[in-house]
């Protein structure tokens, strides 16, 4: 991948807001992972550098931030008993790119289809391509800005056409969790009344 990518989805990761600091760092562990979150979605990639102790840098100010990092692990469900999971392509995320750019700040409402999977707003619907597809999915909802960054992502990230990320359902109200070899991405869905 290449750096002006990565920077640009670390950026995407972290919050532009100054109240919480530490949200706007990237996050250097010592087992040798980076993490990025804003609370909404979070971005980590194993195996990324050698540093022995912790770290975090701020990447509005290029400095380092002092500081507790979010314990982030806890966002990625460890026993992997999910309610429904799926593969997606590295053609059909490049595919909805598009689709997703132009909802901006929208709640995408997806739900499984014969077909594939449906993604809905209120004025717009896109059926996305799935693979491997295991489990029940309700329902479920997410901002369109937050599936964008993420997908955008492995978008830049996959460097095969037959690379592929797995999604991971887990319920309503959990996070989605996105997989593809060294790269994690959690999405918080949205409430829809």
């Amino acid at each position: 991948m290449k750096a002006k990518k990565l920077e640009r989805a670390l950026k995407n990761a972290t919050s532009q807001s100054s109240t919480r600091p530490i949200l706007q760092c990237v996050h250097y562990d010592p087992d040798g992972s980076i993490t990025a979150t804003d609370s909404h979605i979070m971005l980590r990639l194993d195996s990324m550098h050698s540093l022995k102790q912790p770290f975090n840098l701020n990447l509005q100010t290029f400095r380092e931030e002092d500081g507790i990092y979010p314990d982030t692990l806890r966002l990625i469900p460890d026993n992997k008993t999910n309610s429904a999971s799926f593969l997606l392509s590295a053609a059909d995320i490049t595919d909805v790119l598009g689709f997703l750019k132009a909802l901006k700040t929208e709640v995408v409402t997806l739900a499984k289809a014969d077909a594939g999977l449906t993604l809905k707003t209120k004025t717009q619907e896109y059926l996305l391509s799935i693979q491997d597809f295991k489990g029940a999915l309700k329902k479920l909802s997410v901002t369109a800005n937050n599936l964008f960054k993420c997908l955008q992502f492995y978008s830049d990230y996959l460097s095969g056409a037959q690379d592929k990320v797995r999604v991971s359902y887990y319920g309503d109200l959990s996070p989605v969790l996105f997989e593809s070899k060294q790269a994690t991405i959690v999405v918080t869905p949205v409430r829809v009344f």
